[in-house]
């Protein structure tokens, strides 16, 4: 799996397939099965446009003279870098490009006598009362972005490691520090948790909430099929009526 993708909507759900990166090699998107990157989506030309990696980011070019793409509403000329959030339109189809890197930040200070984080601008360790003011125990870790869930309005939640995935009923979700304690923002109406990091992959840990259909799995004419544990790109996430789908990060810092 990779830090990139592509999410759209299309019917009311949610859709999300992964981007690889690869030096030298360039890959056409479009809506035909001969294409690299295959979009199925009727207002997507045949050969929209091609993507390749320069080693650093993902370059998009487009290939439709009668269906031009768009990036962020402007006419794409020549070869646009995609940074995360782009959306390329095509007709009535639009597209988001994701970098899960993008997302990544920087740790509150971490305790070094008892390694657990607190909120920027403490002075001492909210756990053990240790003094975070000098600059030996205020280390601070990078927080990666694990997962991503976009929902069917588009809405993007992210899942950081060190941290755990509430659903809200009405929608949506709350990232909760694992170790948040009495003093960190919890959410209003406290949820089970649902989606938590195992060994570093995101994974469904309360599926009396939370149902997974995987990706890329749905029989001719049948329902799609129904799995549960880990999570893939592609996965769709139901809860409380409302769907979701996965991206899924799980590359080493030195392929992310």
């Amino acid at each position: 799996m990779s830090r990139f993708a592509f999410s759209w909507i299309l019917d009311g759900q949610p859709h999300a397939i992964d981007l690889e990166p690869v030096a030298g090699r360039s890959i056409v998107l479009g809506r035909e099965s001969d294409a690299g990157l295959v979009v199925p989506l009727a207002t997507m030309s045949r050969r929209q446009g091609r993507l390749a990696w320069d080693g650093a980011r993902f370059l998009f070019e487009n290939l439709s003279t009668s269906n031009v793409s768009r990036i962020d509403g402007a006419a794409v000329a020549g070869v646009v870098p995609l940074g995360d959030g782009m959306r390329i339109e095509a007709g009535g189809t639009v597209l988001r490009f994701h970098d899960l890197a993008a997302g990544d930040r920087v740790s509150g200070p971490v305790c070094s006598h008892c390694g657990r984080e607190n909120r920027s601008g403490d002075p001492e360790c909210w756990f053990c009362g240790t003094s975070l003011v000098n600059a030996v125990t205020s280390v601070r870790r990078k927080r990666r972005v694990e997962l991503r869930l976009i929902g069917e309005t588009g809405d993007v939640t992210d899942l950081l490691d060190g941290m755990v995935l509430a659903p809200r009923s009405g929608g949506g979700w709350d990232a909760v520090a694992t170790e948040a304690g009495p003093r960190a923002r919890q959410p209003r109406a406290w949820a089970t948790p649902a989606v938590a990091l195992d060994d570093g992959r995101p994974r469904v840990v309360d599926e009396t909430t939370v149902t997974i259909e995987a990706a890329n799995k749905r029989p001719e004419g049948g329902e799609p099929a129904v799995i549960s544990g880990q999570l893939s790109t592609g996965d769709r996430l139901i809860v409380a009526g409302h769907q979701y789908v996965a991206v899924v990060r799980n590359v080493p810092d030195s392929a992310a």
